[in-house]
């Protein structure tokens, strides 16, 4: 009798386990999928994080440069007013992406649009998922004219 016993714990204890690896399998092939679609987010999030601190912070794009310093995330307006001749070149290739420069104070904006994805959300359909960050910035008009601003960088895969 002992034997039989031994065999029938056995078989059920082997029933058990492969009924845990069959859960588990399951289990990491389901989140596996999560952790792509969140992977591929916080990349867009990062791109638009590095697109937002490039406008702000280079003096060859929008920061104010007074000759022999520039200053990051101090925006030049006479550089916003070309701001599309300024920014053409910024870009991830396969994404589309819009920068927004808004005044706090008047609500004046500067806006970039590149790529098909945000024309075809201004028509009212774009299936695509579109992440973006804001950056806080100073618009400096003169030494006593400073205003705060907001960038805005959005990003979409095409």
């Amino acid at each position: 009798m002992k034997g039989w016993e031994f065999s029938i714990v056995g078989i059920v204890g082997m029933v058990i386990i492969i009924a845990l690896l069959f859960y588990l399998w399951f289990f990491i092939q389901g989140n596996y999928w999560i952790v792509t679609a969140d992977f591929e987010k916080v990349k867009g999030l990062r791109m638009a994080a590095n697109i937002a601190n490039l406008v702000s912070g280079s003096s060859e794009l929008l920061a104010y440069s007074d000759g022999k310093n520039f200053y990051a995330k101090v925006l030049d307006p006479a550089k916003l007013d070309d701001i599309e001749q300024r920014l053409g070149s910024v870009y991830y290739p396969g994404y589309s992406h819009r920068i927004t420069v808004t005044e706090l104070e008047t609500g004046k904006k500067w806006e970039v649009t590149e790529g098909p994805v945000f024309k075809r959300k201004e028509q009212g359909a774009s299936p695509y998922e579109i992440v973006g960050v804001s950056l806080p910035v100073d618009i400096l008009y003169s030494t006593d004219d400073v205003k705060m601003g907001v960038v805005r960088v959005e990003l979409s895969k095409q």
